[in-house]
Order: C-alpha cells, then structure tokens, then sequence
C-alpha cells in the first residue's frame, strides 16, 4: 500500500484555512481526511513508483470553494472616461462641462450580471443606467448631458444586482 506525501506547504495551507473556518464557527464541507501526518525527515514515508506522478496541491485538498462575491473596488465622478480610465475626477463640476461620468471598477466579477448607475438632482431620481459587468473583472461608466437647470447637487447610488447600494457619489454642478 502506498501513502502520497504532501509537500509542508501544502499541509501549512490546509492548517491555515481549518484554523480560520472553525474559528469563525462554519463547519468545513468536503475536507480530504486522509492526510498522512509528515514528519521533518520524511522517514517511513513511500515515495511513488514514479517520480512524475501528480501530488495534490492546496486547492485539490479542500473543495468546495467559496464563491467571490461582486466587489466595487474603484468609483470616481469625472469629466470623461477614455480608454476606460477616469479623467479629472471631481466633486464639482462646472455647466461648461457639458456632461458628468461615473466610472466603476469590479474586482472579482463572479459571473456575469447586471449594475445600475441611479443619478438623483436634488434628492429627485433622474434617470437609471443599467450596465453589465462581466468575469474575472470589469470597468465601466455612465454619463449624463448637462443642461442649464441641472445646477445643484447631485448624487450617483451604484446598486448591485440584488437592489444593494455599493456607494453612493455625491457631487455638484455649478455655473
């Protein structure tokens, strides 16, 4: 009968993660139970017949992972958005500008799915841009036209596919 060796590192990794699941009280699913304790020298331990067999690694020992979750990691108002990077970010705008962006940056995407820009002009909802993010991670932006009568503040909720603001930008247009 032969017993696979696991590399300290691996052991180290598989440690690390129990310690951290029953410290916050979740019981592990689908641990591998027939880890071989390993001693510093390795004594006694068979080594397979071919030396290219393949060891399990960390990630092959605990399954299932736990799922990423759609993480906003940037979210800028600006003048404009070229080549998908925010220009001059501001708070204050002025009616020159002639439009408003607001930039957003997802990191992880865990699949693909559907964000909303809500602009408000003083507390009142003006319009809802619905914008699809998509794996492994995604930029994007919405904008507005300015008119004369959109001076004042102005307020930009993104909202995450369940109805969850993830942020809320405050910014204002003056003359």
């Amino acid at each position: 009968m032969k017993r696979k060796v696991f590399s300290l590192t691996a052991l180290f990794c598989l440690a690390l993660f129990l310690s951290t699941v029953f410290s916050q009280g979740v019981e592990p699913l689908n641990v591998y139970h027939n880890v071989q304790e390993v001693s510093k020298s390795n004594e006694g331990l068979e080594k397979p017949d071919n030396d290219n067999a393949e060891q399990p690694n960390a990630t092959e020992l605990i399954s299932p992972t736990v799922p990423e979750k759609l993480t906003l990691v940037e979210a800028f108002m600006c003048e404009a958005v070229e080549n998908l990077v925010p220009v001059n970010p501001s708070v204050v705008f002025s009616i020159s500008a002639q439009s408003v962006c607001c930039f957003s940056a997802f990191d992880p995407v865990p699949e693909k799915t559907i964000i909303f820009h809500k602009w408000y002009s003083k507390d009142q909802l003006s319009t809802t841009q619905s914008l699809t993010v998509e794996p492994p991670r995604w930029r994007t932006y919405s904008s507005i036209q300015l008119r004369g009568a959109d001076k004042g503040p102005w307020r930009v909720e993104i909202v995450g596919p369940k109805g969850q603001v993830m942020k809320i930008l405050r910014f204002s247009i003056t003359d």
